[in-house]
């Protein structure tokens, strides 16, 4: 009776056993199909990706490039307004000393001007001067006439008082 048992017993286990390999077998054949499927899925994905993944690197690619150029402009810009600030300073400079030179050159007219208005004042006061030697010496010349003429006509006097003795 023991070993009738021992050989069921054997039997059942064989059976389970047999059993649960075709179970294991059957639970193994579907997680490989499920791992087939979600390969399969995943290299769809990967496919139907791909072009959106290209796109958005030739974007990041794009973008990356558009900075660079940017960066390069905004540098480009910024050595332009230190040069023009630079050339702006100069040019101040140069205005400044343009300024200075007419301002030197107005005052060097001034002082020429100066000049010429005392040398006119110098020439009027001896123009002025000999004006009036040159009044006193018409002045002294019609005295002389007058003396002249006075002798003349004492002269003249003196011959017809001659004459008539």
């Amino acid at each position: 009776a023991a070993a009738k048992e021992h050989q069921e017993e054997a039997e059942r286990l064989r059976s389970s056993g047999s059993e649960a390999v075709q179970q294991a077998e059957a639970a193994l054949q579907t997680a490989q199909a499920e791992k087939q499927s979600f390969q399969d899925k995943l290299e769809k994905i990967k496919t139907d990706m791909r072009p959106q993944f290209e796109r958005l690197k030739a974007e990041v690619a794009s973008e990356a490039q558009r900075a660079a150029s940017a960066e390069a402009a905004a540098k480009e810009y910024q050595e332009e307004a230190e040069r023009l600030r630079s050339g702006g300073s100069e040019a101040a400079q140069q205005a400044e000393a343009a300024l200075q030179a007419a301002k030197a050159e107005q005052q060097a007219l001034q002082d020429e001007l100066e000049k010429v208005r005392a040398e006119l004042a110098g020439k009027a006061a001896d123009a002025e001067t000999r004006e009036q030697q040159t009044a006193a010496m018409r002045a002294e010349l019609q005295q002389l006439q007058a003396a002249n003429d006075a002798e003349a006509q004492r002269a003249a006097s003196a011959e017809g008082a001659v004459q008539q003795q």
